[in-house]
């Protein structure tokens, strides 16, 4: 049986996932992580590896002084069809459960470092950091809908979609605009995302939002640095 790839939803990454695959399969490992360099520690994996790249010790959000590793576990894996067998029924995470046992065990448990862009899309203000990313290329990906900078007054790109109803007198900054949304006149939104069926009142000031499906920000209304769901428009 043939390997497989195990990866997060709420992480980016650039990461070529056929060299990864001749990696693991080179290495003969049993699981590959795929790591990045990162400055601080914190609140992440973090594999300590030797020279050869195999993952000597895997701490899941060390302290700065636990490890003098800065190469982080990016939530991409390869794992051998066997490590299956290990994984209880219930929900559990490979980082605090799968991961420190076959490293202990002896498993060859291998780190490919990528140099490239990912990114944790855990957040709010770090989901809207990809979509800037991707608006602006730093992240290649598909995109749906129209990039225009006609409704911008600095020349930045937005994204919209089709079936999008846009008023006269709104002005668009850094924004992703799903289908079926509607702009009401004289709206100012910048660096946010508006998800398919929001309604934009007339002369609202939108920044750094996330604008849920079916969601509406009033007429006038001032809204700033938050995510907007729940109950339909």
């Amino acid at each position: 049986r043939a390997p497989f790839v195990v990866a997060t939803a709420d992480v980016l990454n650039g990461v070529d996932l056929e060299s990864t695959l001749q990696f693991h399969q080179q290495k003969k490992a049993a699981a590959t992580i795929v790591c990045a360099r990162v400055e601080n520690p914190e609140g992440l994996g973090i594999c300590e590896i030797n020279d050869d790249g195999r993952v000597e010790k895997f701490w899941e959000k060390p302290q700065p002084h636990q490890t003098s590793s800065r190469w982080a576990n990016i939530a991409l894996w390869i794992f051998e069809p066997q490590l299956l067998q290990l994984l209880p029924c219930t929900f559990n995470r490979v980082e605090d459960e799968l991961f420190p046992q076959i490293i202990q065990n002896g498993a060859p448990v291998y780190a490919f470092r990528h140099d490239g862009y990912w990114l944790d899309v855990g957040t709010r203000e770090r989901y809207l950091q990809a979509q800037n990313d991707a608006l602006a290329g730093v992240f290649q990906c598909e995109k749906r809908g129209v990039l225009s900078c006609e409704y911008s007054h600095r020349g930045s790109f937005s994204l919209v979609e089709n079936d999008v109803q846009i008023a006269s007198n709104v002005r668009l900054e850094n924004c992703v605009v799903g289908r079926d949304v509607k702009i009401e006149c004289g709206a100012q939104i910048e660096n946010s995302v508006l998800l398919e069926g929001a309604t934009i009142g007339e002369n609202a000031v939108v920044r750094n939002l996330v604008v849920g499906p079916q969601m509406r920000v009033e007429k006038n209304e001032v809204a700033e640095n938050v995510m907007l769901y729940g109950t339909k428009s």
